[in-house]
């Protein structure tokens, strides 16, 4: 099998090669024009498993509805102001003459659209009126970042009626061609660049995701920003692009997160290969630290290429380690250590944490008389560390315990003291604080003072909730809605920050139940299913809501979810596994979801890591399944 590095490298480099460019092909270093980047080959991407390709002409429809399909990919390419142009020229070649000469966008910015269902054709005298429903997610920047549209009409669906009608030129490629397009009269796409979302993503080969890594405001940790990178071209092009995506842009409003700031004068730019490595020669003043741009050229260069940085600024060579791994330990996702296969899976089976599987040990912080009566549990990510939501007295309340407290379980204050309703809680990255929510509130609670502080963004409830694996982003369930934000954790508190609605038209609205994080860029969420009674599914969608996908599950009413996202480490890989529960009552069950839906069965732990007396009963019920945070 081909190495997954290998495969990216071809995936971004494209039909046009590797090819150094002449005026790098010696010694001398190009003196004018945008940062220009070349070197080995891309080795990796996010996304990855596709060919690079060029956008469909009319010539490859053999249908109207494939005409109007193809037409929403046409504008695929290069984002960069100077080739708007020719994205324009791509969209009109879809056109009759006629219609091409009257079509003018009103903006070049690409207005990116989620086609829901499949087009339907009505055939007239004179055309075939071809009818998609489309929902606007985002505008796209020629930094490659989605913004969500704003107003009354930004998750709302539009549908676009196209007139197709027999290629009038003879000697033109195709059989049709568009010769006019209407929509609904609350917002007009018509006259708008158009881009299906499925182009961004990586199986059609024409956009790849990526992210773009940001210090945070505090300047403590690297906050990803996800970005799509156009396939095709040469090493240039792709090291170009990802060098000015970090320098040029900046991240998305609601991340905590600082733009660069850098001050370099990109007219005299410029980033060659020599000695293998990727020199990045800029010119003005950084800003921040040297170390601290490496940090985040590493980062974000990172799948794309994977091998040593050499920074030169104002013509001196920095002296930085860019030939390190030390880079990934300013990003939560990467450190401290995360495996980079999938790590074991823990349970509540009999009222006792325990791993899913008997050949895993538990760690000792179970080994403790309080692990019983357990509803929910989560373990930091050095497993030192246990959280229990445990049934008292008719209610339900909160205990930490740490191997550096000999193993002991101690209470939290502050919770609704008659709460019979609190989520799995979770141990954020890197600190000892744990969140949970309870009776529609998220709560922030640090391990030494055992006191919850309540966290809740002001005007949301909050009925389920996932940390991101960098601990700088929260993704959450409010009213059955899905919101993402940022989350700020600092060292006398933790807040949230304004949340981001995400468009999940997928899934019945206000039905939402559960979510978790299956990639670093994307969360999975459950909800009902349209014209179903009660017929739940899985929904992964991207933090900016540009891409979406429902997962192949059928289940009944899903009420937890917890995934393992991998590492960025990891490179290019696809979702992580996600672990859920469903059903209610006596009837719950746990499961996974990782290309196949798959119930847990019972388990037969030996030895039992609880040290109540007597041998667990053959048979459990797994619940309440997770990973260590």
């Amino acid at each position: 099998m081909a190495d997954r590095r290998e495969v990216l490298r071809a995936l971004l480099l494209g039909a046009a090669g590797a090819a150094v460019p002449a005026a790098l092909a010696g010694c001398g270093v190009p003196g004018g024009g945008k940062p220009i980047v070349d070197g080995p080959g891309p080795s990796a991407g996010i996304g990855g498993g596709s060919t690079p390709r060029n956008p469909p002409g009319p010539g490859d429809a053999t249908r109207p509805e494939d005409l109007v399909k193809m037409y929403l990919q046409a504008v695929a390419g290069s984002l960069d102001d100077t080739d708007r142009p020719a994205r324009v020229d791509a969209a009109k070649q879809f056109f009759t003459p006629q219609f091409a000469n009257g079509w003018a966008p009103e903006r070049l910015d690409i207005t990116v659209v989620r086609m829901l269902g499949q087009p339907s054709r009505k055939e007239g005298s004179t055309a075939t009126t071809v009818d998609v429903t489309l929902v606007p997610v985002g505008q796209l920047s020629p930094q490659g970042a989605v913004a969500q549209p704003t107003g009354s009409t930004r998750l709302g669906s539009v549908v676009c009626s196209f007139d197709v009608v027999a290629n009038p030129d003879p000697r033109g490629s195709g059989a049709w061609r568009i010769d006019g397009i209407s929509s609904g009269p609350d917002r007009t796409l018509a006259a708008d660049l158009l881009l299906s979302s499925d182009a961004l993503d990586v199986p059609l080969g024409l956009f790849t995701p990526v992210l773009i890594y940001y210090w945070s405001t505090a300047h403590d940790v690297l906050v990803p920003d996800l970005r799509y990178l156009p396939l095709g071209g040469s090493n240039q092009k792709v090291y170009t692009r990802v060098v000015n995506d970090l320098l040029l842009g900046k991240p998305a409003d609601w991340l905590d997160a600082s733009p660069t700031q850098s001050g370099l004068k990109l007219g005299s730019a410029t980033v060659y290969p020599r000695d293998n490595q990727l020199q990045v020669n800029l010119s003005g003043s950084a800003g921040i630290p040297p170390q601290d741009l490496m940090t985040q050229l590493r980062a974000s260069l990172f799948p794309t290429y994977d091998k040593g940085v050499q920074l030169v600024l104002n013509s001196q060579p920095q002296q930085l380690d860019g030939t390190s791994e030390n880079y990934t330990s300013a990003n939560l996702a990467d450190f401290p250590a995360r495996p980079l296969t999938v790590p074991p899976e823990y349970c509540v089976a009999g009222g006792t944490v325990r791993p899913v599987r008997p050949e895993v040990a538990p760690p000792p912080v179970l080994s403790n008389p309080l692990n019983r009566n357990v509803r929910w549990a989560a373990l930091s990510r050095n497993t030192r560390m246990v959280a229990v939501v445990r049934d008292s007295g008719g209610h339900q309340g909160l205990w930490l315990g740490s191997e550096r407290a000999g193993g002991d379980y101690a209470p939290v204050s502050g919770l609704p003291s008659t709460t019979t309703n609190m989520s799995r809680p979770a141990w954020l990255p890197g600190q000892d604080r744990v969140l949970v929510a309870a009776d529609g509130r998220l709560f922030a609670v640090d391990a030494g003072d055992l006191t919850a502080v309540d966290i809740t963004p002001a005007q949301y409830r909050v009925d389920a909730f996932a940390v991101g694996p960098d601990g700088r982003r929260i993704a959450l369930v409010s009213g059955g809605v899905l919101f993402v934000a940022a989350l700020l954790p600092a060292k006398k508190a933790t807040t949230v920050g304004g949340p981001l609605q995400l468009p999940t038209i997928d899934l019945v609205g206000g039905s939402l139940s559960a979510v978790a994080w299956s990639r670093v860029e994307r969360v999975v969420v459950a909800g009902r299913l349209p014209n179903s009674n009660n017929t739940y599914s899985l929904l992964e969608i991207t933090v900016d809501g540009a891409i979406s996908q429902l997962l192949d599950v059928k289940t009944e009413v899903i009420t937890h979810l917890t995934a393992y996202p991998m590492p960025p480490a990891a490179g290019p890989v696809g979702a992580g596994k996600v672990l859920g529960q469903a059903g209610a009552a006596g009837k719950a069950y746990a499961f996974e979801f990782q290309g196949a839906f798959t119930r847990f069965g019972a388990i037969t732990p030996s030895p039992s890591p609880s040290a109540s007396p007597g041998k667990p009963p053959a048979g459990l019920t797994p619940l309440a399944p997770f990973y260590a945070d």
